[in-house]
């Protein structure tokens, strides 16, 4: 009898036994089954977001990409006349390109595509015409402003570019000498740099002055941060970008402390300062855009003032600049730069 017990309980051990590897397998199976369908719903989850990245609207907030430079997309020649050191450069709604052709006496405006929509002015002094043009932006509806430092005004022409008026006369009353660089903010407020005065003055819509900002010794840039109440100006005088808050007060000067590799710290004058700064431009995402003319370079800060890198460096070839003045970065996060000794605009993107 005991005997018989334990062949039976040998036999089941037996079966037990047997059926072990068996369940082992179905187990393993099943979490395979739920590790591939886990990491399926994942890499669904990766692409459907990077998908909705791609569809989102081009001027909600740029791409950081991990503060790499743009890279060179293309250059624009000429309008309806052949470019003559351009000065400035500025975009409306992505689709009009404006580019004060300083040395030819009149604003060109092409396409995204480079090619000619017209041309706004003539040499001369009369209303309409146009005398070494420099600043361009736009107001709140549309109408443009283009400053002339030979004809010592700002004039205000259509959407269509057609003149309207005289936004500032010749020795107007606001005491600007000689109109330079011009930014409209979000508000609507003007923004003009007195080259010969030194100084900035905030504008509004009808030429009433608002605020001055002082001591600068050839303002030829501006950048309005509203989201972050910041005015950037390029102090050409002095080498350096003044921070200010909006309400006037400076804040700190950009240009003691960029730091960058050797090769590239080897075009900059002595103490790492700006070889000469001229124009500044904000995008999106609070990057500071700074034209270092000298070396032929453009350099970029965060919205905090620290320095994240340069793009371009001397020379004629793609990517390459002469003496750049003028830049422009649109709603897009493309850049456009007025490569005065090349006679031409680039246009940079990411």
């Amino acid at each position: 009898m005991k005997e018989h017990n334990d062949e039976n309980l040998a036999g089941k051990l037996g079966e037990f036994k047997g059926n072990r590897p068996r369940r082992r397998k179905t187990v393993t199976l099943k979490t395979l089954l739920l590790l591939l369908l886990f990491t399926s719903i994942i890499i669904s989850a990766v692409f459907g977001y990077l998908y909705y990245l791609e569809q989102k609207p081009v001027n909600s907030v740029l791409p950081l990409i991990n503060n790499k430079p743009p890279e060179f997309r293309f250059s624009i020649y000429e309008g309806q006349n052949r470019f003559s050191h351009p000065i400035a450069v500025a975009v409306y709604n992505s689709s009009n390109i404006y580019i004060s052709n300083n040395r030819n006496h009149t604003v060109e405006i092409v396409g995204p595509n480079g090619k000619s929509k017209g041309v706004i002015g003539r040499a001369g002094d009369l209303p309409g015409d146009l005398m070494f043009p420099y600043g361009i932006d736009f107001l709140p509806d549309g109408a443009i402003l283009i400053a002339e430092t030979g004809n010592y005004r700002i004039q205000e022409y259509s959407p269509e570019g057609k003149f309207v008026k005289n936004f500032l006369e010749p020795g107007n009353k606001a005491g600007i000498q000689k109109p330079g660089p011009i930014c409209v903010d979000k508000r609507g407020h003007i923004y003009v740099g007195d080259l010969s005065g030194n100084q900035v003055v905030k504008f509004d819509r009808n030429a009433r002055v608002l605020e001055r900002f002082r001591n600068i010794s050839y303002p030829h840039g501006i950048a309005v941060d509203v989201e972050r109440n910041k005015l950037y100006v390029s102090d050409s005088g002095a080498s350096v970008v003044k921070v200010y808050e909006l309400e006037g007060e400076t804040e700190r000067e950009l240009g003691e402390t960029v730091t960058e590799p050797q090769r590239v710290i080897d075009s900059i004058t002595p103490g790492n300062r700006f070889s000469m700064v001229r124009g500044v431009a904000v995008d999106g995402n609070g990057r500071l855009y700074v034209v270092d003319t000298i070396s032929g370079r453009v350099r970029v800060f965060d919205k905090n003032g620290g320095y994240l890198f340069s793009f371009g460096q001397p020379g004629s070839g793609d990517g390459e600049f002469v003496y750049p003045v003028g830049i422009h970065v649109d709603d897009s996060g493309k850049i456009y730069i007025a490569d005065w000794g090349n006679n031409r605009i680039q246009v940079w993107g990411y």
